[in-house]
């Protein structure tokens, strides 16, 4: 498997393009869906609570799926849902999330497809934490990056459990950061 070192430029891309993205969409959507939004929110909220929206961001940050945290997130706090009530249950789902794919990294390691894996949608994460460690997966937390796949590698890699968990702590200001933007955008919905 050849290196391919993460491009600083085009994950700072990225990040800005993202934050632009969710404000643009959460304002536009907002004068759009208006009652339609709060009208989901309060039924994701009455529904799922707090429980719903960590499992919400626990799956896509302990599975590569596509993330989905924003729509959660946002879902929550127009469902009347405090920010921070938001950010504590976002938070623990996403750090719940990222911990089974740390352990998923662990048990998978030696099989085929996780190597296939590895070598193709996963190798620039692959490759981040194999060469840059606990940096790599904190890139992962905060950008762009696929999260799981940070976690799935950190965990093959076997990055020590305890490193793990005080970098996956660095998703609660992720959280909050991308609700604020949300909130910004949303400002004149609820």
């Amino acid at each position: 498997m050849s290196a391919s070192p993460i491009q600083a430029r085009q994950l700072l891309t990225r990040f800005f393009v993202g934050v632009i993205g969710i404000m643009i969409l959460s304002a536009v959507l907002g004068r759009l869906l208006k009652a339609e939004l709060v009208s989901l929110g309060q039924g994701f909220v009455a529904t799922f609570g707090g429980p719903g929206l960590a499992a919400c961001l626990a799956v896509p940050d302990a599975l590569p799926f596509p993330p989905v945290h924003e729509f959660c997130t946002g879902f929550a706090l127009l469902g009347d849902m405090p920010f921070w009530t938001v950010v504590a249950w976002g938070s623990a789902g996403s750090i719940s999330g990222g911990s089974v794919g740390f352990l998923i990294g662990r048990v998978l390691v030696k099989t085929e497809r996780f190597q296939r894996f590895v070598e193709g949608r996963g190798r620039d994460a692959w490759e981040g934490v194999r060469q840059y460690g606990a940096m790599a997966l904190a890139l992962g937390a905060l950008s762009p990056l696929p999260f799981s796949i940070c976690c799935w590698a950190s965990g093959a890699l076997r990055l020590r459990p305890d490193i793990f968990i005080a970098v996956a702590l660095l998703r609660i200001p992720r959280v909050a950061f991308y609700l604020w933007l949300i909130k910004l955008g949303l400002k004149d919905i609820s």
